[in-house]
């Protein structure tokens, strides 16, 4: 078992569940932070991927999810937003990870698109 693994998943869903809506800055520093390279931006994005269909999930009433420690704060974000907006989250994140991985686009910078389609 990965324990640094385990804690840096918690602290990106944390961070991301924190952010909200009227703080750009916020935003922005969440990008900064997991911007900084290619592999730290793709590993952000994979740990938010199955995130967001753990969300999708708790909102359905499952119960056994992949993050299964974070079970409260699962449904508490599912309880934020409708599934459409949800699933909307998703697809950007999709596009974001094929962006910075298929087309070489800058990393920091499609953090920051992505988070901007997802929270304005």
């Amino acid at each position: 078992m990965d324990v640094k693994g385990l804690e840096k998943r918690r602290e990106i869903i944390e961070a991301f569940e924190a952010l909200q809506r009227t703080d750009a800055r916020g935003w922005l520093n969440f990008a900064e932070v997991y911007g900084d390279g290619r592999v730290e931006a793709e590993d952000c994005l994979d740990v938010l991927q199955v995130w967001l269909r753990d969300v999708v999930a708790a909102q359905a009433g499952a119960t056994s999810l992949v993050n299964a420690d974070l079970l409260e704060l699962a449904k508490t974000a599912a309880a934020k937003d409708a599934a459409p907006a949800i699933l909307r989250r998703l697809t950007v994140l999709d596009e974001a990870k094929n962006a910075i991985s298929a087309r070489n686009g800058a990393v920091r910078l499609q953090l920051e698109r992505m988070l901007i389609e997802m929270l304005a």
